[in-house]
């Protein structure tokens, strides 16, 4: 498969650390530190995949979230707001199996990377008879839009034509990280009193897709996608 260089590049079997349900500020800066460590050549390739002790809200390394979002609200409800060490826009957690991939890419073409561990999830996805797709012809209201979730993109998985997935990733020198969040359920009132903090933009909760309840939960589907990156890459 022309993606075998991936995972051989530094002669490295892929390591899947214990999935685990942790705060969003630890879950963070788990990836931050992989993300350091990966500046080094024998840093293995590292699948992390995880879910949040509580619903959140995660902003990119670059974003600053007191302009979009009401702080004071989020403060009353007890609701944190973290910042992710890759890049994107915000992210409302709490419905989702989230994940990343970390890797000493060296001079590796970084789209080429990325793209092809999208499209080895999509094909984990319809493996377990789910009909995912990898990727989307890009839409988005630009840089006054805030949300990850509304927008569409390559980096996307998509079901039936809804937002599934969506990836945010960082290259830092020769260190390069992904990382995902998955619906694996409708959003519930946890999460969608999130949206409330929102001071423009908005969540079309009809956009989003999630997966169906006969899939695998979500410590299982995190287990298949480590074992479809270690054997289809």
């Amino acid at each position: 498969m022309r993606f075998s260089i991936f995972l051989t590049m530094n002669d490295s079997p892929l390591v899947f650390p214990p999935f685990e349900t942790k705060d969003a500020a630890t879950l963070m800066a788990r990836d931050a530190q992989f993300l350091h460590e990966a500046e080094s050549p024998d840093f293995p390739f590292t699948f992390h995949a995880f879910q949040w002790e509580r619903a959140c809200i995660t902003c990119g390394y670059l974003q600053k979230p007191e302009r979009w979002l009401d702080m004071a609200y989020l403060t009353t409800i007890n609701a944190p707001v973290v910042r992710r060490p890759t890049g994107g826009k915000l992210a409302f957690h709490g419905n989702d199996l989230a994940y990343s991939i970390t890797v000493h890419a060296g001079r590796h073409p970084v789209r080429r990377l990325v793209l092809g561990w999208i499209e080895i999830l999509a094909e984990s996805l319809r493996s377990l008879g789910i009909p995912a797709t990898a990727g989307a012809e890009r839409r988005s209201d630009g840089w006054l839009q805030p949300l990850c979730g509304v927008e569409r993109g390559p980096a996307d998985i998509l079901l039936e034509g809804r937002k599934l997935a969506g990836h945010s990733f960082r290259k830092a020198g020769p260190a390069l990280q992904l990382q995902g969040t998955l619906a694996v359920a409708p959003p519930g009132p946890d999460v969608q009193r999130l949206w409330k903090a929102l001071r423009a933009g908005t969540v079309d909760a009809a956009e989003l897709a999630s997966l169906p309840p006969a899939a695998p939960p979500p410590a299982e589907l995190a287990a298949a996608f480590a074992e479809a990156l270690r054997t289809r890459s």
